[in-house]
């Protein structure tokens, strides 16, 4: 039987802009992410590419390498500037919400 837990993460990174991760995951006998919502103080142009980085760590969040590829990719792309934070920063945000998810499921 599947349980459904929610998982967060706010962070500070170097420079002082704040990054925050909500997961929700499906806990059964195939973990499954269902949601990922980013939300912080930096700055990042185009205002769509939140939606993107929601994206790709939902698609790829359970293999954490490659979500961290994708992410250096999306950055590195010319259309992109994001002041206050990188790829690093929400990948590692990311994995610890992830890991409060894990946590409260076995904590019940």
């Amino acid at each position: 039987m599947a349980v459904k837990v929610q998982g967060a993460c706010d962070r500070k990174v170097p420079g002082g802009k704040l990054i925050r991760v909500r997961v929700e995951f499906e806990i059964g006998e195939q973990d499954k992410l269902i949601s990922v919502k980013v939300y912080g103080d930096f700055f990042m142009h185009p205002e769509s590419l939140i939606e993107d980085i929601e994206t790709v760590l939902l698609e790829n969040g359970l293999d954490i390498e490659r979500a961290r590829s994708k992410l250096d990719s999306l950055f590195k792309r010319p259309d992109v500037s994001v002041f206050g934070a990188g790829p690093e920063d929400f990948v590692a945000t990311f994995e610890t919400a992830v890991a409060d998810a894990r946590y409260r499921s076995i904590k019940g």
